[in-house]
């Protein structure tokens, strides 16, 4: 029985190729929390807008600042390693 997909692998592997040490995971974790932690004014903006919308702009929204959200987290990772 395989745990993790097809390889079997460690799913960390997959994303960051055979680095996936200790040091790796730090690294990654700490981009997680800088793209997390980090204010978007864009985001800010929407989720500000949306007590004023209709029910199905406002699951847009939502939708919206998930996709801002990973965009940002996207940017981290793209600088980060």
């Amino acid at each position: 029985m395989q745990a993790f997909g097809a390889g079997g692998g460690n799913p960390l592997s997959a994303l960051l190729g055979d680095q996936a040490d200790l040091g790796s995971m730090i690294k990654f974790a700490g981009l997680l929390q800088k793209a997390g932690a980090e204010a978007d004014p864009r985001c800010d903006l929407l989720l500000a807008l949306k007590p004023f919308l209709r029910k199905e702009r406002k699951a847009r929204v939502d939708e919206a600042a998930k996709i801002l959200k990973l965009l940002r987290l996207a940017q981290a990772l793209r600088g980060g390693f």
